[in-house]
């Protein structure tokens, strides 16, 4: 039987130069000449559908018929925060070769979630453009101040004195308790309206009279008058609420601030459970209305994070799925689904949170589990509605308050 020894390494170093060919295609180049007595090698740039990269720093990308650029304030921004500036290039070619659906259409300042921090892509006439490179707090500078204020606000609607009457105010700890949690709304609120004042905005009506108010309900309890103190506080509730759904966060860097009442949105509660469905596509809140309908839950949509947002102040859902990139076909600014995830966990020990997104790849480098979001469910996925069941068990069997 002959030695099929060198056969065999022959054919391992053919399949090992194709292999390297293939790889050199998909980065740019391929073999225009090749010299087996020398071993030389010469390759040349491929020019037909290549995805490049600019060396000098990033200045732009092309795909087929489709540019990606950096602006002056991007390239800023990346200096700033340490990123090369390769890398939004290649996270935005990234999308874009995975939902070329995304860029069929123009849109201006759309966040999409890039690591930590929030990217703002723009598109027109197949050319994009990177705008801005954010990190949150700077991106959104109003959602943390007021998520931490409908936190305290939250847990002020559920003293005592309002559950079970204004007599337990006698109680020395429950009046403590209660003056020191209202002590701290009034702060948490006096720093969301300095956020807004920082951001230009001046929200509409009387916010100075809180502590004031505080002051005298500690005086009526001291004087044993219940019903008086609970007044003072039921005072400080009702400004505290109007100026968190008054000035709930829309977009990122957005100057403007929806004054209205949530439109569109109705609180339901036909059902044992309640879930805010939070999705920019009508279809998709239509398709998931229904099969959670079915499981008897009380169903609210949202087709806006701030109509989300709004929501969540006046109450407090068993779930919420949202979408993670939003805004695409809304004329107006809009944040992006992390947001209203990271705003919902941080005011309420309760509520359990699914990010349901195309964009896993996106949800998968802003590291959303380790956010606290509960799950991030692939929109394509196979195993769709048996993840969200297992969340709704989760739910179901946890006793009701």
């Amino acid at each position: 039987m002959p030695d099929l020894t060198p056969y065999i390494g022959i054919a391992g170093l053919v399949v090992v130069a194709v292999c390297a060919l293939v790889v050199l295609k998909r980065n740019g180049l391929f073999l225009r000449r090749f010299k087996h007595d020398t071993t030389e090698m010469e390759f040349d740039h491929y020019e037909k559908e290549q995805t490049s990269i600019a060396s000098d720093a990033g200045q732009h990308v092309d795909l087929p018929q489709f540019k990606i650029s950096l602006s002056s304030a991007a390239k800023q921004d990346c200096e700033g925060l340490g990123i090369a500036p390769e890398d939004p290039l290649e996270f935005v070619v990234g999308e874009a070769t995975r939902h070329p659906i995304l860029f069929q259409t123009d849109f201006t300042s759309l966040p999409l979630v890039f690591h930590e921090n929030v990217l703002l892509l723009s598109c027109e006439s197949r050319h994009a453009t990177i705008e801005r490179i954010l990190n949150r707090s700077d991106a959104y500078p109003l959602n943390d101040a007021w998520s931490a204020c409908l936190a305290v606000y939250r847990q002020a609607t559920l003293l005592p004195y309002r559950t079970k009457g204004t007599e337990n105010l006698r109680a020395p700890a429950e009046a403590q308790r209660a003056l020191t949690l209202y002590r701290r709304l009034v702060s948490r609120a006096n720093e969301f309206l300095e956020s807004l004042k920082r951001n230009q905005q001046h929200p509409f009506g009387v916010y100075g009279e809180m502590s004031s108010l505080v002051d005298e309900a500690e005086f009526a309890l001291a004087s044993e008058d219940m019903g008086t103190s609970a007044a003072r506080f039921e005072v400080v509730l009702s400004t505290v609420h109007k100026l968190i759904l008054q000035n709930a966060p829309q977009g990122p860097l957005s100057t403007r601030v929806d004054r209205k009442a949530t439109v569109g949105v109705n609180i339901s509660n036909e059902g044992t459970r309640t879930v805010l469905l939070v999705d920019d596509e009508f279809s998709w809140l239509e398709a998931m209305r229904h099969v959670l309908k079915n499981k008897n839950f009380a169903i609210t949509v949202a087709p806006t994070t701030g109509d989300a947002l709004r929501a969540i102040v006046d109450h407090e859902f068993d779930l919420v799925i949202t979408d993670l990139v939003m805004g695409v076909d809304f004329d107006g600014p809009e944040a992006d689904g992390r947001e209203v995830a990271l705003a919902v966990k941080k005011s309420s020990m309760k509520t359990k949170v699914i990010v349901l997104t195309a964009y896993v790849e996106m949800s998968r480098i802003a590291s959303l589990l380790n956010a606290g979001v509960d799950d991030v469910i692939d929109k394509a996925g196979e195993d769709l509605l048996g993840r969200i069941e297992a969340v709704l068990a989760d739910i179901e069997e946890r006793p009701r308050e």
